[in-house]
Order: structure tokens, then C-alpha cells, then sequence
């Protein structure tokens, strides 16, 4: 009988560490409670979560985020992180990291998405995202559609020339912030509100 105990037990240890790293039942049940994902989506989250980590640590580092699939081309990835890790760090604990997936699944409402698209923007935490930070951000989008964009047809956007884009921009900034006062979150909402796009573009995947 206790050689069959024995047996029972190295084949539980065996599964359980074929499986990875599991959630107790109590923390499976808090993040499928404050997170849009079920249980079997917040499992494989928190694989994940664990095969990024450092050997040895619970926490998720600049570098360990910024080399995965979802951010390597992401010019905002440093942003991101900055701002989800909450106090600056770009270091994210499995919470932020599943509340980072969340607001960029497809499950997060269109509300959600743009709260912390403004947050995104609004780097110094005033609640108003000022001209120049729309005009840096607006500049650094078109660059990467002009270095990204290698097809045989390529987009508008991807032909023109620095003065060029300078002008999109100023025509940009006057269009959504004519008196040049910034951006407060209303203003910010009825812009993108215009701009469905974007709300479907404002993606990551982590579950995949």
C-alpha cells in the first residue's frame, strides 16, 4: 500500500510539473473575477507570464517584455510598460501584466481602451495631453509607416519626405486642437471617436 501511495504521489509531482506553474484555486478565482479572461485564458497568461520570467524571479522586467512578439515592434513598448507597471518601473508583477493583456484584448470595451489610450499619451499626469507630445506621437507614427511599409504599393504616408510629414502633423494638431489649449480626456474621446481604426488597432494579443 505504501509503495502504491508512493507511486501516486511522484506521478501527481510529475503532472504538476508537466502542467508549469499553477494558480491556487483562490487567486485562479480573484482574476477571472477582476480581469476579462476566463479561467483557462488567465491559466495560460500566467504560463506565459512564468516562461518570460528570470529564473527566480515573479516579476517581469523591461527587457524580458520588450523582446516578445507583441512589443518588439511596437514603438510605444516603453510607454507601455512604463505605464502599466504603475509606479514607473516598466517592472510588471502577474496583476499588472493581466491587466496590461485585458485593456489590450479584444474583450476590453471601447471605453476601457480609451482611458488608457489617453493615459498613454499623457505623460506627465496633468490629465491634458499637451501639442507637443501630440506632435512627437504623431511624427513617430508616420515614421514607422514610412520605414514598415515595403510593398509594391506602398501607402501615401510612406512617401513622404521630412517637410511632408511636418505638414500632416501641423494639419493634424490644428484640425483636433485648433485654439492650442491640449487635449483633456472629452476632447480626446470625441477625436478618436472618428477614428474606429483605431479602437480595432489598439490590439495586443497575449493569449495566442
Amino acid at each position: 500500500m505504501q509503495s502504491l501511495r508512493r507511486a501516486w504521489s511522484w506521478l501527481r509531482r510529475r503532472q504538476q510539473e508537466d502542467q508549469g506553474p499553477q494558480l491556487s484555486a483562490e487567486d485562479m478565482g480573484y482574476y477571472t473575477e477582476n480581469s476579462f479572461f476566463s479561467a483557462r485564458e488567465v491559466a495560460v497568461l500566467y504560463k506565459k507570464f512564468h516562461a518570460m520570467c528570470k529564473e527566480g524571479w515573479n516579476v517581469l522586467t523591461h527587457e524580458d517584455l520588450t523582446s516578445i512578439e507583441e512589443m518588439l515592434a511596437n514603438p510605444f513598448a516603453p510607454r507601455i510598460l512604463e505605464l502599466f507597471s504603475e509606479d514607473g518601473s516598466g517592472f510588471l508583477t502577474f496583476e499588472k501584466f493581466v491587466n496590461m493583456a485585458g485593456v489590450f484584448s479584444a474583450k476590453s470595451p471601447p471605453e476601457v481602451k480609451m482611458i488608457w489610450a489617453f493615459a498613454l499619451w499623457d505623460f506627465d499626469g496633468d490629465d491634458v495631453i499637451g501639442d507637443e507630445s501630440l506632435a512627437d506621437d504623431l511624427k513617430q507614427g508616420i515614421s514607422l509607416i514610412t520605414q514598415t511599409d515595403e510593398s509594391s504599393n506602398p501607402s501615401a504616408l510612406a512617401t513622404l519626405g521630412e517637410e511632408q510629414i511636418d505638414e500632416v502633423v501641423s494639419r493634424v494638431l490644428q484640425e483636433i486642437d485648433p485654439n492650442n489649449y491640449g487635449l483633456n480626456y472629452a476632447d480626446f474621446r470625441k477625436v478618436l471617436q472618428r477614428m474606429p481604426d483605431f479602437i480595432n488597432n489598439f490590439h495586443m494579443n497575449f493569449i495566442a
